[in-house]
């Protein structure tokens, strides 16, 4: 039997005060809300699905009893936002959820573009809750040696003229920083929007075989037309797909 989620006060996700106790099926009133929990329909664009993902995804972890002690998450996206995670992520309007960043700060600045604040990850693995593993690297470090004297013309013309030169010392050092374990992403760092589709469709199911604790039938009856096709399907993505969720068909 899947294990009962004790929610934290005030926490509004699926549960199993949503099965209908007479019928073992969902209760009627409850049905209104599976776009908003379970199938997280009309989504806007992948930026949007992925934050979805990620802030439905940890709330459930956090239904689930899972702790998170890392010193970032304080600024980290969702655990900054003053609703998370008492609230759902659709419950939101598109625009305030355009706001949301990675980490708390200015919105309009671009600190990836700032030459003078690195952006270094790190060698050990964190949980962020959406995230585990070591935090991404965007920049290098390279010394320059820079005659105070210069006027800012001189300087932008040498700086052009040399780019070359310090674009090399930048990739060496990058490969000096990756030796010692740190990582940087590749050029592109989106992820297409069916990427996160598979993952918020997963947890819909997930959620109403061990949180609300429905049996295969009813889940996939509730989740209508675009239900996985069979136990076995749902099985394998979502252990595929969820791999910190406890599966109450997987013995310890």
């Amino acid at each position: 039997m899947p294990i009962a989620p004790i929610l934290p006060i005030e926490m509004d996700h699926p549960n199993s005060s949503w099965k209908d106790d007479t019928t073992w099926n969902l209760k009627k009133e409850k049905i209104r809300f599976l776009d908003r929990d379970i199938r997280f329909n009309d989504l806007g664009d992948s930026e949007d699905h992925r934050k979805c993902f990620e802030w439905e995804y940890v709330r459930t972890r956090i239904v689930l009893g899972h702790k998170f002690k890392d010193k970032l998450l304080k600024q980290s996206y969702p655990f900054y936002v003053k609703s998370f995670p008492n609230k759902p992520y659709k419950s939101h309007a598109p625009k305030q959820r355009a706001t949301w960043v990675d980490f708390e700060g200015p919105n309009s600045y671009n600190w990836e573009e700032d030459l003078f604040y690195p952006l270094l990850g790190t060698t050990e693995d964190v949980d962020l809750g959406c995230y585990k593993g070591k935090l991404l690297s965007y920049k290098a470090g390279v010394t320059l040696y820079l005659n105070p004297n210069w006027s800012e013309k001189k300087l932008l013309e040498l700086v052009k003229a040399q780019s070359q030169s310090i674009h090399s010392m930048l990739e060496y050092e990058k490969k000096n920083l990756e030796k010692k374990g740190y990582i940087f992403p590749k050029k592109d760092k989106s992820r297409p929007m069916t990427y996160w589709k598979k993952r918020l469709k997963a947890l819909g199911h997930y959620r109403l075989l061990e949180c609300v604790n429905l049996n295969e039938r009813f889940t996939l009856d509730s989740y209508g037309s675009d239900a996985y096709s069979e136990e076995k399907v749902y099985r394998r993505e979502i252990r595929k797909l969820l791999p910190d969720l406890t599966c109450s068909w997987i013995r310890s």
